[in-house]
C-alpha cells in the first residue's frame, strides 16, 4: 500500500513539474510574440537608413541624384516597408534659423515618393547644431543640456517640421524627435522630450513620435526612459552595434582605429594579445574602453540585452523599435553574415521592428562609389535577405 501512495506521489510530483515546465515555457514564448504592433497599422518591421543625404552630407552624395523616386521603388521591391530618414538642423535650417527651402522641398518630396510607392518613412532629427552625438569626439556641439535658449531652439525646430509636413498621413509618416541623446542624466532627456511631445500634441493628437532611450539610445537605457502616461501613439526606440570591434573594425571615428587584426564573431571579439600589439596599452581611458566592448558574442547575448527592451515595453504598455544597427564589410563576409543573422534573428523573435545602417554609406547595403558619386550595382543579396524575411 505505501509503494502505491509512494508510486502515486511521484506521479503527482512529475505531472506538477511537466505542467510547471510547460507554463515557464509558454510564459517564455509568450514574452517572445506579444511585443505590442505599431500603433495605427504603420509598418516600421523591415527598413534602411537613408544616411547622407540630409544628415551628416561630406561632399559625395548629391541631393539630385544621389537618393531618388527610383530608390524608393527598389526597397520597395526589395521588401522593406519603411524608411527611417535621418536629418540635421544645418541642412535644413540657417544659423539664424531660416528654413532652407531647397532642402525642406527634398524632405517633403522624400515623403511624398513613400506614400506614392506604399512605404512608411519616419523623420529623424539626426543633428542639431546644440547636440551632436559623438561631441566627445570632437564632433559638433554638446551645450543643450544647459542652455534654455538652445532647448526653446529645438523645440521651435519641431514646429516648422510640424508646419511642413502635418499634412501627411499618420499610418505613412512618424515623427523620432532627436537622434541618441547624450544628457548627462537621464531625468534631463526625460523633461525635455516631454516638453516636445507636449507641444506636438496641441496640433497633432495622432502621430506617432519615436523616442529613444538617453545615452546613445543604448538598450541598458532603456529602463530609464520615461513618457507620457496615456499617450498609445509613442514607440520607444533604441541602437544596438554591439560588438563594436566587430561592426566598427578599422572605423576612422572609433578610439580603436589603429586595431588591423584579426576580429571574430560569434565568439571573443579579439585576442588580447593582438589588440595590444597595435593599441597604446598605456592610455587608460581607451584601454578600459575596449576591454569593456571585448566579450564573447552569440545569439545568446543579443536574446539577453534585446529582452531588456521588451521588458520596458510592456512596462510602458508601448511598442519597441530598433532603429540602427550594422556592420561595415571590412571583416570577412562569413563574420558579417553571422552577425546579421543573429542579431536580426533575435528582433524577429521579439517582433520587434528594425532599420539597418544604411542604404549607401559606410555600412551600405547598396553599392555606392564614394568617389565617383555613382551606383555600383553591387548588392549583399545575403544580408537583404536576412533583413526583408
Amino acid at each position: 500500500m505505501k509503494r502505491i501512495l509512494f508510486l502515486a506521489l511521484i506521479a503527482i510530483l512529475l505531472s506538477s513539474c511537466k505542467e510547471k515546465t510547460q507554463a515557464e515555457s509558454a510564459a517564455a514564448d509568450s514574452l517572445a510574440v506579444s511585443v505590442k504592433p505599431y500603433p495605427q497599422q504603420f509598418a516600421a518591421y523591415k527598413g534602411v537608413n537613408i544616411a547622407h543625404w540630409l544628415s551628416q552630407v561630406f561632399g559625395w552624395s548629391p541631393r539630385a541624384t544621389f537618393f531618388t523616386q527610383e530608390d524608393v521603388k527598389l526597397i520597395k521591391n526589395l521588401g522593406f516597408d519603411h524608411i527611417r530618414m535621418p536629418i540635421d538642423e544645418e541642412q535644413l535650417w540657417t544659423v539664424d534659423g531660416k528654413k532652407i527651402d531647397t532642402a525642406f522641398n527634398y524632405l517633403k518630396q522624400s515623403v511624398e515618393w513613400c506614400v506614392a510607392n506604399d512605404l512608411c518613412i519616419i523623420i529623424d532629427l539626426h543633428i542639431i547644431r546644440s547636440h551632436h552625438f559623438n561631441a566627445a569626439n570632437g564632433e559638433g556641439k554638446m551645450t543643450l543640456w544647459t542652455d534654455t535658449v538652445a532647448q526653446n531652439t529645438f523645440l521651435s525646430l519641431w514646429d516648422d517640421l510640424q508646419t511642413e509636413l502635418k499634412q501627411f498621413p499618420a499610418n505613412k509618416l512618424a515623427y523620432e524627435l532627436m537622434n541618441e541623446p547624450a544628457a548627462p542624466e537621464a531625468h534631463q532627456w526625460n523633461s525635455l522630450v516631454n516638453r516636445a511631445i507636449t507641444r506636438i500634441r496641441k496640433t497633432e493628437p495622432n502621430r506617432i513620435l519615436f523616442i529613444g532611450a538617453n545615452q546613445w539610445q543604448t538598450i541598458h537605457n532603456m529602463p530609464f526612459l520615461e513618457t507620457p502616461k496615456g499617450d498609445s501613439n509613442i514607440v520607444i526606440a533604441f541602437h544596438n552595434y554591439d560588438p563594436m570591434l566587430v561592426t566598427h573594425h578599422l572605423a576612422s571615428w572609433t578610439s580603436f582605429k589603429a586595431f588591423t587584426g584579426k576580429v571574430q564573431y560569434p565568439g571573443l571579439s579579439a585576442s588580447p594579445e593582438d589588440l595590444w600589439k597595435e593599441l597604446d596599452s598605456t592610455d587608460m581611458r581607451v584601454k578600459n574602453e575596449i576591454k569593456g566592448i571585448n566579450k564573447v558574442y552569440s545569439r545568446e547575448y543579443f536574446d539577453s540585452i534585446v529582452s531588456i527592451a521588451v521588458k520596458r515595453s510592456k512596462e510602458l504598455d508601448l511598442s519597441v523599435y530598433c532603429g540602427e544597427f550594422g556592420c561595415l564589410n571590412n571583416v570577412d563576409t562569413t563574420i558579417r553574415h553571422a552577425y546579421y543573422r543573429d542579431f536580426v534573428g533575435t528582433l524577429n523573435k521579439y517582433k520587434i521592428g528594425k532599420a539597418v545602417w544604411d542604404y549607401k554609406g559606410s555600412f551600405q547595403i547598396m553599392g555606392y562609389n564614394t568617389e565617383t558619386m555613382q551606383n555600383t550595382n553591387q548588392m549583399d543579396t545575403v544580408i537583404v535577405k536576412i533583413l526583408t524575411e
